[in-house]
């Protein structure tokens, strides 16, 4: 059906079947038997080996290995290795306590004491490794209202005054 359709628009060059023949015969290799068979002068074409299915294969290899490198990076950075400093405020701080860091300077040694330890603070902690000298200064959380009951304490004092004032203003009038 689309043989005879094609046959009829495209005029079929002997010569260009004729190298597409050869051609297709040395792509078949020695070993393998001719891509067109050799007695019936066309027809029946005969399986060959691809370089594209090797080509696809090798570079599917190329990228099995690459997303391998690549995870095994990604894991190794989101783990934690070496010296973690125990003296941080993420580690020192609680419920209990509240903490302030002060960077520490070698040349003035009573410098946090000094500036936090005058606000009742006391030393907790210094720095070591790699990291900035800094010292932990801890003290004991107080008993704290909430800034909730602040705000409404603060709101609810405002309208009572504005109640009585509006109440005194009324008796007055009258």
């Amino acid at each position: 059906m689309w043989g005879s359709g094609i046959s009829q628009i495209l005029p079929v060059d002997r010569r260009a079947a004729d190298k597409n023949r050869a051609d297709s015969r040395v792509f078949a290799g020695e070993g393998c038997p001719a891509s067109v068979d050799e007695k019936s002068g066309g027809g029946q074409a005969a399986r060959v080996s691809s370089v594209g299915r090797a080509f696809w294969f090798r570079v599917s290899l190329v990228l099995a290995a690459v997303v391998a490198v690549v995870s095994g990076f990604a894991s190794r950075a989101s783990a934690q290795h070496g010296f973690v400093d125990p003296c941080t405020l993420f580690f020192v701080e609680d419920a209990q306590t509240m903490c302030e860091e002060c960077p520490f300077d070698h040349s003035n040694l009573k410098s946090c004491a000094q500036s936090v330890g005058t606000r009742g603070y006391s030393f907790e902690c210094r720095t070591r490794g790699h990291s900035a000298p800094k010292e932990i200064w801890c003290k004991p959380r107080g008993r704290e209202i909430p800034r909730e009951l602040v705000l409404g304490g603060v709101v609810g004092g405002v309208v009572l005054l504005a109640a009585g004032f509006l109440w005194w203003k009324r008796r007055a009038a009258a």
